[in-house]
């Protein structure tokens, strides 16, 4: 029997599940061909080659290049519509902010063929500058003016520096509705960005195998690091170690440290999930001493479910594994992260019929209707602001114990 593969496509508003065999020329329900058509009529395909000043009057896929991009990108800048003059302003205000300029505008030249980038450097045609800062504008802009269902990007680590490799697939899946698929032959982009990773290979037969990465091996938390370029991040900066919970908690705590501009000194990595939270991975912990890194640092949830709460005795043993191993360690004030999550971003994100958790709240409680997916936690944490962090331990933790890491 041909492998089988199942897919649930979640956000606040539907769930669409569906199987399908892993062959070609199987036949989808017309029901079920309906309801993928629904999901991803509206998505963006991003081919691998991404130039802005590409002078091509067809769209390349389904972003435009050249001279009708310049001109969309200037219409809704300039443009009638306040909302898309508001939004425009918002993503040169998120590149601003990613490429962490003091003083960042975009422009477009009189003719409308070039854009005119000013830095604190000075103004720039866009050609004059690197190819990544135009590899942002070109993809976010096409994403910004289409509003995708769905994102699909192939290898989306062309032509940028790693050290902006992450940071563009975060940023592009947050102008997703509802999600981002990218191909790619980085597993440590992979691994730093997707909550589900999945191997595509050929059987001996030359049929196409689909499977979940990492199923035909054991995996630990120093090969996970290592997979990730552990060596190469070091030479960008980032030689201090931050290890979470569980695989949606990787995006969440990204979009936490950016709150604080550290994000980029840590390599953050999941535990996989509680079961490993006990008294007996001290062994495994110690593995990651090897990789000589600055630091070693682990929030995880202590699932208090009372002011008063004290841990669990596994998670007590776990803290003390972690602690004996000079690691710096911190379990949530609240009883998980998503706990940290305020009204605010909530209504913004996934709307108003769903209330942000109480401190001590457990999520897996909630009756359903007032349940998201995880998964959408890290886009609310990108909307989240510093102050509203402010009076918690894990603010506590970020400026007392990460912060002082990354300015020695």
């Amino acid at each position: 029997m041909s492998p089988m593969y199942n897919t649930t496509l979640e956000n606040p508003s539907f769930k669409f599940r569906f199987n399908a065999e892993n062959k070609v020329g199987k036949t989808v329900q017309d029901r079920e061909y309906e309801g993928l058509f629904q999901i991803f009529r509206k998505s963006m395909y991003v081919g691998s080659f991404r130039t802005p000043l590409w002078l091509s009057s067809p769209p390349y896929f389904d972003i435009s290049v050249g001279e009708s991009f310049i001109q969309n990108w200037d219409s809704w800048a300039t443009g009638t519509s306040l909302a898309n003059r508001t939004k425009i302003r918002d993503l040169k205000k998120e590149l601003k902010e990613l490429f962490q300029f003091n003083h960042f505008d975009i422009t477009v030249t009189q003719d409308k063929k070039n854009f005119i980038i000013e830095t604190d450097d000075g103004s720039f045609y866009l050609n004059e500058l690197g190819g990544g800062i135009g590899h942002f504008i070109l993809v976010l802009g096409n994403a910004l003016i289409k509003q995708p269902g769905f994102i699909l990007i192939d290898e989306p680590e062309n032509a940028l520096h790693p050290k902006l490799q992450e940071k563009f697939i975060r940023t592009l899946a947050s102008k997703a509705k509802y999600g981002l698929i990218a191909t790619t032959h980085s597993i440590g982009l992979a691994r730093s960005t997707g909550d589900k990773i999945y191997s595509l290979t050929k059987n001996n037969e030359g049929r196409i195998k689909l499977s979940d990465f990492g199923e035909n091996y054991n995996s630990s938390i120093s090969n996970n690091i290592s997979e990730l370029g552990f060596s190469q991040f070091m030479e960008l900066g980032g030689n201090n170690v931050l290890l979470v919970e569980g695989r949606t908690d990787i995006k969440c705590f990204k979009e936490i440290l950016r709150k604080y501009n550290i994000e980029h000194h840590f390599i953050i990595m999941d535990l996989g999930g509680a079961g490993f939270i006990n008294g007996k991975s001290l062994e495994e912990l110690a593995e990651l001493k090897r990789l000589n890194a600055k630091s070693y640092n682990v929030i995880f949830d202590s699932e208090f479910d009372s002011e008063d709460a004290v841990l669990k005795e596994d998670f007590s043993a776990f803290k003390e594994n972690c602690e004996s191993l000079d690691f710096n360690v911190f379990p949530t004030d609240f009883h998980s992260t998503e706990n940290y999550l305020t009204q605010r971003v909530i209504d913004l994100e996934i709307g108003s019929g769903y209330t942000a958790l109480e401190r001590y709240e457990n999520f897996s409680d909630r009756p359903s209707e007032n349940k998201w997916g995880k998964t959408l936690n890290w886009k609310m944490f990108r909307e989240m602001t510093i102050e509203e962090f402010a009076g918690s331990e894990l603010d506590s933790f970020i400026r007392n114990k990460l912060i002082p890491l990354t300015e020695e």
